[in-house]
């Protein structure tokens, strides 16, 4: 079952004004309306994913978290789908963890730091899927953060399920336009090299 095109954050607004935003924050703690927000938007027919892409948005949330409060208003016939769908996704990781790209990371300048198996890899990961729209060129594609660079936004990803490559400027906000954040996917590590240098990001 695909995700809706639907607009998380604009769905996250709308389910907000209709409960009421200072009604709800005045009656319930955090927690409440997270809650709360998270009944409109499966009410609303918004995809688990989007759901908890607009509510790491608007709660400024953790994924786990984000995906806990979700998961928990959705009906129970869904829950069951949901499960096995988080299910053959922790599959999907741990394999793509298993197998790791072959890269120099001397051919990258000290303005970059590998983090490929490091925490800050994670944190890296959990930013893009939280950035990523629908019809995105990277959007359901798993991806192993590689290599950052200096301020957090330019990173490269290996891309296990083909073998390739991709560099990709972060925005630090959750994009609706599948053209951000912007990312050119190539072939090879020579290949990530050579765009990063024409970007000026060596």
């Amino acid at each position: 079952m695909g995700p809706l095109r639907l607009n998380p954050a604009r769905c996250a607004g709308a389910a907000a004004r209709d409960v009421g935003q200072d009604d709800v924050m005045g009656e319930y703690d955090a927690e409440g309306a997270a809650d709360a927000t998270a009944r409109e938007l499966v009410a609303a027919g918004v995809s688990p994913i989007d759901a908890i892409k607009a509510m790491i948005d608007r709660y400024e949330l953790g994924l786990a978290e984000a995906k806990a409060i979700v998961h928990r208003n959705l009906p129970q016939d869904r829950q069951r789908a949901a499960e096995a769908l988080w299910d053959e996704v922790e599959v999907a990781v741990d394999e793509n963890r298993s197998s790791k790209p072959s890269f120099r990371a001397e051919d990258l300048s000290e303005n970059w730091t590998v983090v490929l198996g490091a925490p800050e890899g994670e944190r890296v990961r959990d930013e893009l899927l939280r950035e990523l729209p629908v019809g995105h060129t990277l959007y359901g594609t798993p991806a192993l953060a590689v290599a950052v660079r200096r301020g957090g936004k330019e990173t490269v990803w290996w891309l296990p399920e083909d073998g390739t490559w991709a560099v990709v400027h972060l925005t630090q906000s959750v994009e609706t336009d599948p053209r951000w954040p912007s990312a050119v996917r190539v072939a090879t590590w020579p290949e990530v090299i050579a765009e990063l240098f024409d970007q000026g990001r060596g």
